[in-house]
């Protein structure tokens, strides 16, 4: 098994590498991920999608990376939830939270 990892902290990366299970890369760009096409059988990303302004474009990458019979799994905040709401929400947190508690 062979892994790689892409993370914008320094501090992950060199937590990764103790002990050294990953192939990291210092790569701060989720929408241009230095790896060929089709390179992985399996991508995974837990917790990023929602910091990005263009997730759609780190998506794409992911898809470019996976090879065509591969997995792709995401691990994400469920923003339906009455305590989250995504980055773009635009009304209020609190009456989200109050009406998601009610309801």
């Amino acid at each position: 098994c062979e892994a790689y990892g892409v993370d914008i902290s320094g501090l992950a990366i060199k937590l990764a590498k103790t002990p050294p299970l990953i192939n990291s890369k210092p790569d701060p760009d989720a929408q241009k991920l230095p790896f060929k096409d089709n390179f992985f059988d399996l991508v995974y990303s837990a917790f990023t999608l929602e910091h990005l302004q263009k997730p759609q474009k780190a998506v794409e990458e992911m898809i470019r990376v996976c090879q065509p019979k591969g997995k792709i799994i995401f691990l994400v905040p469920n923003f339906g939830a009455p305590n989250r709401a995504s980055p773009c929400f635009k009304k209020s947190r609190i009456r989200k939270l109050v009406f998601g508690l009610v309801n």
